[in-house]
């Protein structure tokens, strides 16, 4: 199974602080075995006792002595047996099963259950006086949770390892904003076709799928850990005011906001218009802790927009002049070229509507012939332009008069 960087560097520091603390004990003593330190008790114990033992026995007042010791075992449980021996090795007076409890030292050395103190008159020793103590059942694992230096060592081993991991944790959501988003969140917002990015509560990026990272084309660097607003391609297309940014805005009024147009240039060659959606991210209280901004790229949208804006426009021109072209040949169908009179059916067609006309209002209608000698002699040669054209506009009017009522 793979420990986790953060899970390995915990236990790292923690082994680290438990070697530093080792290294002071051994240099300084700070952490005193609970063995020495009870030894020194008993010993003190043991010796302000026997001072008394020795002024009881300078008396003779065995009764007394033997009263002390009772009550001094009766007031301490871990006490086995106490007993005043002399230097024949008789016991003079004890309490307790000594003789059972006790076993023969080293000389004069005391261990941590049997303490032996010298009695002496004058420069002469006279005996000793002796304290048993019940012996320590407890294994030496169990023993060794009762040292300070080992308790300290596994508590920075658990609870150590386990402040450092919310330490480092922490640590790393500043210096690397990436590591707060597990890796199969990444992945997720990967496959998506827009661009997605997560915004801490100040607006620095922690997550930004590969979508958005594809967006300026310039080949910039990862914006993980950056401010959003300050991101160069980016900024050229928001508002001066930071606070008028749509993330800001959806942060500050803890509300969605929705189609913020962005026109921006990621390359001076290139030009992309986005359209941004923001969402605030909220804990169960309600406290906004973070924003999600989607950006849809609608350049090729627009693209095809004016495309067919231009299209349309092209169509436009072509219906105009195909109107127009209409508009000459129903002329050119309903006039004489030569002339620009009516032609034959034109004419009579005109002149069918105009007499329905007469009849339906009563108006009187005229109709007015006239016979032009030698009109076939109209021609359009140079030389005989001007009254070519003269006749022409003659018959043009005369033809047009007998078609309106008079």
């Amino acid at each position: 199974m793979r420990i986790r960087p953060t899970v390995q560097m915990s236990l790292g520091m923690a082994l680290l602080t438990g070697a530093v603390l080792l290294v002071v004990d051994l240099l300084f003593g700070v952490f005193t075995d609970p063995d020495v330190q009870l030894m020194r008790v008993r010993k003190a114990l043991a010796e302000s006792t026997a001072t008394q033992v020795a002024v009881l026995l300078e008396r003779g007042d065995h009764k007394a002595l033997a009263l002390t010791l009772e009550r001094i075992r009766e007031q301490d449980p871990s006490i086995r047996s106490l007993a005043v021996r002399r230097a024949d090795r008789a016991l003079l007076v004890q309490s307790g099963d000594h003789e059972e409890a006790w076993t023969e030292l080293d000389g004069d050395r005391s261990t941590l259950t049997q303490l032996l103190v010298p009695l002496g008159i004058g420069s002469d020793r006279w005996g000793s006086f002796e304290v048993a103590y019940i012996p320590d059942r407890r294994s030496a694992l169990q023993r060794a949770f009762r040292h300070p230096l080992w308790v300290t060592l596994i508590g920075i081993a658990l609870l150590g390892t386990l402040l450092y991991w919310q330490y480092i944790r922490r640590a790393l959501v500043h210096l690397d904003p990436k590591a707060v988003i597990p890796e199969r969140v990444r992945l997720a917002f990967d496959v998506m076709t827009e661009g997605v990015v997560v915004l801490d509560s100040r607006g620095r990026v922690l997550l930004a799928n590969s979508a958005f990272r594809a967006l300026p084309s310039d080949g910039s660097s990862d914006p993980v850990g950056k401010h959003l607003s300050d991101l160069p391609w980016l900024a050229a297309g928001l508002p001066a005011d930071g606070a008028e940014h749509p993330w800001t805005r959806a942060m500050q009024a803890g509300q969605p906001i929705m189609d913020f147009a962005v026109e921006v240039a990621p390359t001076p060659e290139t030009g992309k218009k986005l359209v941004v959606n923001c969402a605030p991210i909220t804990d169960p209280r309600g406290v906004v802790r973070g924003c999600v901004a989607t950006f849809d790229d609608l350049t090729a949208l627009h693209m095809a927009n004016e495309r067919l804006s231009d299209a349309l426009a092209e169509l436009r021109a072509s219906r105009d002049e195909i109107a127009q072209k209409n508009v000459e040949l129903e002329h050119m169908a309903t006039h004489d070229v030569l002339t620009g009179c009516l032609s034959r059916g034109a004419f009579f067609e005109r002149m069918a509507q105009a007499r329905e006309d007469a009849r339906r209002t009563g108006r009187p209608l005229s109709c007015l012939a006239l016979d032009i000698d030698k009109f076939k002699s109209v021609k359009t040669a140079s030389g005989t332009r001007s009254g070519t054209g003269s006749s022409r506009k003659s018959a043009g009017r005369w033809s047009r008069h007998c078609a309106q009522p008079m």
